[in-house]
């Protein structure tokens, strides 16, 4: 095979719209890594929510790795080893508190196994905290609670809403954060240069490997940069129409196993 590394998102790419890998998708990159493929899961997740999916791959076997925080940790999931970490300056977390506060929108972070927030029923916070396996933990005061360093910092909300504070937002902070949305209702908002095209850059050159033996797969708007910048991008048949715009290839839905499609391609040669 020429290509070395398989950059995965995970929800709507990976895993179904159960949240499951199928044992078809499972078999295919098991054998993929048999040959000698690397496999990154790339995620908005924090660690703790990736970990099932990257154990159940077996990327500690295969030396896989994990690029969570939509790229602001990556991980050797063999090694446990950090390859890279950026974090929030906490100078800008007040801002970030203020903005959601003033709109009466839902503000939580991520801390080892826990979902840090003070609108602990919020529907979109719960949301988040059961698709990475977090358990919601309430505080009074967000900012006093924050004593550890933050990776990424999540505003929930209706869709409408989101999309006007994300654009006032990247206004405001001149590319002094990274504001973007994962889904409709999730605005992230990570340290500067943190996202999934410039973390895999970074993990190409810690494996001393070259884009063009990158495969980069998924469907939502922080997708659409690491496909856009792999040797070959796939955008999911349910992706983002403007992240189909940015990829070389559309494979199936992910709940048409979309991703063992292209896997069994590039096994049997066909790719």
């Amino acid at each position: 095979m020429n290509y070395k590394l398989l950059a995965l998102d995970l929800d709507g790419t990976l895993t179904d719209s159960r949240k499951e890998v199928t044992p078809r998708t499972l078999v295919a990159l098991l054998e993929a890594q048999q040959r000698g493929m690397r496999i990154v899961i790339a995620s908005g997740r924090p660690p703790h929510g990736v970990a099932p999916v990257a154990d159940l791959l077996q990327l500690d076997a295969y030396g896989g790795f994990a690029l969570s925080f939509n790229g602001g940790e990556i991980r050797n999931w063999e090694t446990r080893e950090i390859v890279y970490r950026k974090t929030i300056d906490p100078a800008y977390l007040p801002y970030l508190y203020a903005c959601a506060k003033s709109r009466r929108l839902a503000i939580g972070t991520f801390h080892h196994a826990f979902s840090i927030t003070e609108t602990p029923h919020d529907k979109y916070i719960r949301r988040e905290a059961k698709i990475s396996n977090l358990t919601v933990k309430e505080v009074s005061d967000f900012l006093s609670a924050i004593d550890f360093p933050v990776i990424k910092c999540m505003i929930t909300g209706e869709p409408n809403e989101l999309a006007l504070l994300e654009k006032e937002m990247q206004g405001h902070l001149q590319s002094k954060l990274n504001v973007f949305r994962s889904e409709p209702y999730f605005l992230e908002i990570v340290a500067e240069s943190v996202d999934k095209a410039k973390s895999l850059d970074i993990l190409l050159n810690h494996l001393s490997l070259r884009r063009d033996e990158l495969i980069a797969i998924g469907d939502g708007y922080n997708d659409a940069s690491m496909i856009q910048f792999a040797g070959l991008g796939i955008a999911m048949a349910n992706a983002q129409e403007e992240v189909r715009k940015q990829a070389d290839r559309i494979t199936l839905s992910n709940d048409e196993e979309g991703v063992a499609a292209i896997v069994e391609q590039l096994l049997d040669g066909t790719l």
